[in-house]
């Protein structure tokens, strides 16, 4: 997984599909977690998730606010529920103006 600003108040993620030995059945879509983190990752927010379909690699998440710590994670899921997470990223907005 990786990540661009596009604002501040949005990010861009990229990801690759699991490798099929990696799946655990037919990929039905992703799961992008983040939360709004402190300088040392405590959380200061209550976790969100944004769920895409399948056939994408890529999405934008906005609403975010400016000049604030966030940390990421994403999974694919199968009808048999969400597979292991990826390890927590954390990314900062820009700050406003």
């Amino acid at each position: 997984m990786k990540f661009e600003l596009i604002n501040s108040t949005a990010i861009s993620v990229q990801w690759q599909a699991p490798l099929p030995r990696e799946q655990n059945g037919i990929i039905r879509g992703y799961q992008i977690h983040f939360v709004h983190v402190g300088e040392n990752n405590e959380r200061l927010g209550t976790p969100l998730m944004l769920e895409v379909d399948s056939s994408k690699t890529d999405v934008v998440v906005s609403n975010l606010l400016p000049d604030t710590h966030y940390q990421l994670q994403m999974s694919a899921f199968t009808r048999k529920g969400e597979g292991e997470r990826t390890k927590p990223k954390k990314i900062k907005t820009k700050g406003a103006g």
